[in-house]
């Protein structure tokens, strides 16, 4: 679902020109030092946006563990013998975007609760 979101050129761009705020300079900067480096997403500011909002989000109830070794060590996997979460299973992109440039350029007031 967080991969619906990566850091792109067109992203730090945009951060760059229109969001001349310390906050979305600050954001372009951070951000430019690792997406290039590494394949990278706005996983936090999602989970964040989405903490600030729940109705941007569609949950699930689920039963789930945590994979503890190997390489999807620290992901959630369906077990029938798992501990019962809400699960964010789809969020409103367009909106989520909005409020993440929302927090950035209105000095950290998000207005995306309307």
């Amino acid at each position: 679902m967080t991969g619906e979101f990566p850091v792109t050129d067109e992203m730090i761009q945009q951060l760059k020109s229109i969001y001349n705020t310390p906050q979305g300079v600050l954001a372009s900067q951070m951000w430019s030092l690792v997406y290039k480096r590494y394949q990278y997403y706005l996983w936090d500011g999602v989970t964040a946006v989405v903490a600030l909002d729940e109705n941007l989000a569609c949950k699930e109830e689920l039963r789930v563990t945590v994979v503890t070794s190997g390489p999807g060590q620290g992901r959630l996997q369906r077990s029938q013998d798992g501990n019962s979460c809400s699960i964010v299973t789809e969020v409103d992109a367009k909106k989520v975007l909005q409020c993440i440039s929302a927090l950035l350029h209105k000095e950290l007031k998000c207005t995306c609760q309307n």
